[in-house]
């Protein structure tokens, strides 16, 4: 029931960078590369057995475009924290690549 649920993209997108460059003070706005927003109202992540060996993987069919969301975290919740951390190591590991 948050009204947050029901503004436009447009007012995600500026909110939520204006809160990315609170947290990373040196982020520009040409340093976001591309911005969706998925809404959905019930989510309740469902664990299941072997999900490990199921998992998508980050590298894609394009080379140099890699994907990293919450469908790659195991052994955990669906929640911020675990997202941000997971997707703090993956750019660390994609920084490093040639």
């Amino acid at each position: 029931d948050d009204t947050f649920f029901d503004l436009p993209d447009t007012e995600v997108q500026t909110r939520f960078v204006q809160g990315l460059k609170r947290v990373y003070p040196t982020i520009r706005d040409d340093d976001v590369l591309a911005f969706r927003v998925s809404r959905v109202r019930y989510v309740m992540p469902i664990p299941t057995l072997g999900y490990s060996t199921r998992m998508p993987p980050e590298d894609t069919s394009v080379a140099g475009l890699h994907l990293v969301n919450s469908a790659h975290i195991l052994n955990g919740t669906l929640n911020v924290n675990e997202t941000v951390q997971l997707a703090e190591r993956a750019a660390k590991r994609f920084a490093a690549l040639p």
